[in-house]
């Protein structure tokens, strides 16, 4: 096994036991301080070896202690602006800034993004521009939490298509009805996406911010990575010494970010339509999935049948609100 293999082989470990953390606590705080108390106990725990089929190729390797001696105290020092207010002062601070980024999109939608800056939101507003700034360190920041809002959302729907009744590629394919639902409820924060992750905005971003948008990437591929491996060890994937289940979750995550992208900001209202009505994130999604082999295939199971019953069983309520919208 070359060393690329090896490597591939070491994050899918890792992967599977950020899933079974992630699944295992609910309550946001407490996560957070237990999933950064388990890193320590990990890390320096006697013996321990990640997780699944990757073990055979990594032993003696501590993957796991490697990665999460970095994650650890970045998770901490997040914490520390949340921990010293109390209950109620925290719940005021939370509704504020939703406030304040409720502003923002507001701004955003009315302005667009090049017209956004900190001087219209305290215009808008009915707070200090130096409580503004205890909020968000710049424009940036106040962008990325913006950002991290929408994720956050997006974590939500991702964690409700898990709950599907059916194969594991069927819940794959709601997670990418998850990806196109968001799309068509927060347009706005898609887009922004798109540009808080380029390096310029990144390093005009807070540091607390920016880890608080890796935490939350990394929680939505360990989602996606799940309903991979789920498949694989149901029999209904073949794993290749080419395409590791790293690969395969990234194809899935990017191809169905791409199609639902360009589908509604890339083209003409003509062309949009077009797509629309033959269903391209299905399409899309069916071609991938064939191509890796995962079964049942599309010529053997209806998967417009699946799509609907995604629709009506796990997101009726956000479509009716996107119909009201409209």
């Amino acid at each position: 096994m070359n060393i690329i293999e090896q490597s591939f082989h070491e994050l899918s470990a890792s992967f599977r036991t950020l899933v079974s953390r992630l699944t295992a606590i609910s309550c946001p705080r407490r996560q957070q301080l237990q999933f950064a108390g388990s890193m320590n106990t990990d890390s320096h725990g006697s013996g321990s070896k990640p997780l699944g089929r990757a073990s055979s190729h990594s032993e003696g390797l501590d993957c796991g202690g490697a990665v999460t001696s970095l994650v650890k105290p970045m998770l901490m020092k997040g914490l520390g602006s949340t921990l010293c207010r109390s209950a109620k002062q925290e719940e005021k601070w939370q509704l504020r800034e939703a406030r304040l980024l409720d502003l923002t999109q507001s701004i955003i939608d009315e302005s667009g993004f090049a017209h956004f800056n900190m001087d219209r939101l305290v215009k808008v507003s009915d707070v200090s521009k130096g409580t503004i700034y205890n909020h968000f360190s710049s424009k940036e920041d106040c962008l990325a939490a913006f950002c991290v809002r929408g994720m956050s959302q997006l974590r939500g729907l991702f964690q409700r298509a898990l709950t599907f009744n059916g194969t594991p590629r069927e819940i794959a394919l709601a997670i990418h009805f998850a990806y196109r639902l968001h799309l068509q409820l927060n347009p706005t924060v898609c887009m922004a996406l798109v540009t808080a992750r380029t390096p310029s905005f990144a390093e005009k971003t807070s540091p607390e911010r920016s880890q608080q948008m890796k935490t939350i990437d990394g929680e939505l591929f360990s989602m996606a990575f799940k309903v991979i491996d789920d498949a694989i060890k149901a029999g209904e994937l073949e794993l290749r010494e080419d395409l590791p289940e790293i690969v395969i979750t990234f194809l899935n995550w990017s191809m169905s970010y791409g199609i639902n992208m360009l589908a509604n900001t890339g083209f003409d209202h003509s062309v949009s339509d077009y797509l629309e009505e033959r269903n391209i994130a299905l399409v899309g999604a069916n071609v991938l999935m064939d191509g890796l082999g995962m079964t049942p295939l599309s010529k053997d199971w209806d998967y417009a049948r699946t799509w609907q019953r995604i629709a009506d069983e796990i997101f009726a309520e956000d479509i009716l609100r996107i119909n009201i919208q409209k």
